[in-house]
């Protein structure tokens, strides 16, 4: 049975990958705002800062940052928050090369202090990156391109 599920699921999958054609730079705008709504904080205006844990989720804002709201390079910094007993060196070389930002913009990465007596068993080996653009501008150009496409979507 199990053999049979894995056979399943893996069509399953593959028939949708295929139902997904290009993405066009309207998708892609549409897709970044989505993201932002969910991981992105909206609490500071000045702002404009995503958070995840998955480097796939990382290299998607970076491109949307980069190709729809034409952040340049060197506006891109980068904050790591990581559990205190991982090698902090290894991290921060393993996001640098993820994401194409230099170590030197990077800010200073804080530890996660746990609580569970070195029990935890879902430990982020990476920990969470935090991608960061002071613009408060684009702060409010995605606020907008979220609030968009909610009046659009009649939500």
């Amino acid at each position: 049975m199990h053999k049979r599920k894995i056979q399943r699921v893996s069509q399953v999958i593959s028939e949708a990958k295929r139902e997904i054609l290009n993405v066009n730079p309207y998708e892609l705008k549409l897709l970044g705002a989505i993201a932002y709504w969910t991981e992105g904080s909206k609490t500071q205006d000045n702002l404009v800062k995503f958070t995840n844990s998955n480097p796939k989720i990382i290299k998607f804002i970076l491109r949307w940052l980069r190709q729809v709201c034409f952040v340049p390079d060197e506006k891109l910094r980068i904050h790591l928050r990581i559990h205190e007993d991982l090698n902090k060196k290894e991290i921060e070389s393993y996001w640098s090369e993820i994401t194409g930002i230099p170590l030197k913009r990077f800010y200073k990465t804080t530890f996660k202090i746990s609580n569970s007596n070195g029990k935890r068993h879902n430990k982020l080996k990476y920990g969470i990156a935090t991608i960061i653009i002071c613009n408060t501008d684009l702060f409010y150009k995605i606020k907008g391109w979220i609030e968009g496409v909610i009046e659009k979507m009649d939500l």
